[in-house]
């Protein structure tokens, strides 16, 4: 991983903790250090536990817990997935940002004019799905997301995140 970071010109300095969960003692690390990217060797197979372990680890960092994100390479396969750690700006798809804005412009064309934002639209649906999560339509909600899960990105797009390693 040394090898390859040299490679690509980014600095390395190599340090050893001790520590008696890795996990927890990277995200400790970043954390102190103001690191904003871990990156972690990671065999193709092993990234979805590896991703949720080092994420469980960051969740029980004291606040306020750093923006973060894990690159999980796979050097057989020079494929990395990435996982931001907390609050950040989701990923969208097209048909996301269509809808999104599709709603904004007949929102602001028919009753509430050019002050409305995308952000106010995102606000409101929201809270309509936190409050459906809270109340007897949750079966529902988690039978939509489940579907929501298992559909297929556009032409183009990894799902997962997954890029050609830099």
């Amino acid at each position: 991983m040394v090898t390859l970071a040299e490679k690509a010109g980014k600095h390395v300095e190599l340090m050893v903790v001790t520590g008696r969960d890795p996990n927890l003692t990277l995200v400790e690390i970043a954390q102190r250090i103001g690191s904003s990217l871990v990156v972690m060797g990671c065999r193709e197979d092993e990234r979805g536990g590896a991703g949720q372990a080092f994420g469980d680890a960051w969740e029980s960092l004291p606040q306020p817990r750093p923006q973060l994100s894990l690159q999980l390479y796979d050097p057989a396969t020079g494929k990395s997935l990435f996982f931001n750690l907390g609050p950040h700006p989701p990923r969208l798809w097209p048909q996301d940002l269509d809808l999104l804005h599709n709603l904004w412009l007949e929102l602001s064309e028919k009753w509430l004019g050019p002050k409305l934002h995308h952000r106010d639209v995102i606000r409101i649906a929201l809270r309509r799905l936190s409050h459906d999560v809270h109340s007897h339509h949750a079966d529902d909600v988690v039978r939509q997301l489940k579907s929501e899960m298992q559909e297929q990105p556009p032409a183009g797009i990894s799902a997962d995140g997954e890029r050609p390693a830099e």
